[in-house]
């Protein structure tokens, strides 16, 4: 695993050796932003990984084009179910990141959009360390509640939209807090550095102010 956090070590150009098949159209533009940033801190190299809360599978079948031991997780039967039939072969198991029954630990664990919709994220964190080999890595996504658009909506009397289902809200500095209080080191917070106003696309230039937050972790 050192040739993980080698300096130089050759990260994916996104405009060259990447484009996201969104064939399907399950991917809206802010999926596509979140999705590349993420695919972005993966190092290359023959490493296992483990995409919590896999969904429809769809992030999952882009990752397994790049890596072979790839494996996806969620709790919902019916989404499992589907991206069994869509991605016939890569490995979905029906589970709940609050039980984690899985025995294998991987180099690389992503959990897009997770943490907030679970009663403790600290908890959930320390199961999901249990299963992450030592040094290795874990990319977590997350809204974030003080974005600029959440800000100027809060300012034009607009409700923010915040998910009935999101137990936490999450800011720069309390993702960080958590991530370390789960035992985490954090080696980087970015984001995608891009939010919708009102239709239009705009670049953010701090990632504290950004709609999406996404932070790098090493299990020590």
């Amino acid at each position: 695993m050192n040739q993980i956090y080698k300096q130089n070590t050759e990260l994916y150009n996104l405009n060259k050796d990447f484009s996201l098949n969104n064939s399907s159209g399950n991917l809206n533009k802010a999926d596509i932003y979140r999705i590349k940033k993420i695919l972005s801190l993966l190092p290359k190299g023959n490493f296992s990984i483990l995409d919590l809360g896999s969904n429809n599978g769809e992030l999952t079948n882009i990752i397994s084009k790049r890596y072979n031991q790839v494996v996806g997780l969620e709790f919902i039967k019916e989404n499992v179910s589907s991206a069994r039939k869509k991605f016939p072969n890569i490995k979905f198991i029906e589970g709940d990141i609050t039980n984690l029954r899985i025995k294998q630990k991987f180099d690389i664990i992503i959990a897009g959009e997770i943490i907030e919709h679970v009663l403790s994220p600290i908890n959930s964190l320390k199961k999901i360390k249990k299963i992450i080999k030592k040094q290795g890595i874990l990319i977590i996504s997350v809204p974030n509640i003080v974005s600029l658009q959440k800000r100027i909506k809060s300012l034009l009397g607009i409700i923010p939209d915040n998910s009935d289902d999101h137990l936490h809200l999450f800011t720069k500095k309390k993702l960080i807090d958590t991530c370390k209080r789960a035992g985490f080191d954090v080696k980087e917070v970015t984001s995608t550095k891009k939010t919708y106003l009102f239709r239009f696309l705009i670049p953010m230039p701090l990632d504290s102010l950004s709609n999406t937050l996404i932070i790098k972790l090493i299990n020590p």
